[in-house]
């Protein structure tokens, strides 16, 4: 009879840590925020997605720099009011996806191919934002910039006056990894891994 209740404890105790260990691994995903979560993929079909719908953002700037292991653009965002009830809100929604650039986008008001740009880009498109307009700045339709780091090219913003969806487009010279994540002040990082 005593072998059968240490048995028992035993059977007892290795179910709990069990059911512990289960609990903790299932919920290991769910402990980063969207905004801070960090998305690493090879080329799909399927997009990257980072942030959450809700509220209204500005695109403020974009930059690039070459890190050590890699090359970033950052795309600063911000919401356009002063308080946060829910901090889920304060990265736009943004689908960043890898394309051939002769899959065409509509670019001032026509399907455009964008081989300009290299073989390949990413693609990032964020939801419910608009582009910073400066006094006697004019920031809508395309604007680009030359990077020629690595395998980066060019950067290109492309905003129609009456759509409140940017696409920022990075033209590649060959298929790369990247990841995608966002800080808690509302900058989107797109990596380019070297």
């Amino acid at each position: 009879m005593k072998q059968f209740v240490v048995n028992r404890f035993g059977l007892i105790a290795l179910t709990i840590i069990f059911l512990l260990l289960y609990g903790y691994f299932s919920m290991s995903d769910t402990l980063l925020a969207p905004s801070q979560q960090t998305n690493q993929f090879l080329p799909t079909e399927t997009p990257t997605t980072i942030g959450s719908l809700g509220g209204f953002h500005i695109l403020e700037d974009i930059t690039n720099s070459d890190e050590r292991t890699y090359y970033r653009v950052a795309i600063q965002t911000r919401l356009n009011r002063s308080t946060v009830i829910d901090n889920s809100i304060i990265t736009p929604k943004t689908d960043v996806e890898l394309v051939p650039a002769d899959e065409e986008i509509l670019i001032e008001g026509r399907l455009t191919d964008t081989t300009d740009l290299g073989p390949y880009r990413i693609q990032a498109t964020l939801s419910d934002t608009q582009v910073v307009n400066t006094p006697g700045a004019t920031l809508e339709g395309m604007q680009q910039a030359k990077i020629n780091q690595g395998p980066l090219t060019e950067v290109w913003l492309i905003q129609s006056p009456e759509d409140s969806n940017p696409q920022i487009l990075i033209g590649l010279t060959e298929i790369v990894r990247f990841r995608v994540s966002a800080n808690s002040a509302g900058t989107i990082f797109i990596d380019i891994l070297k």
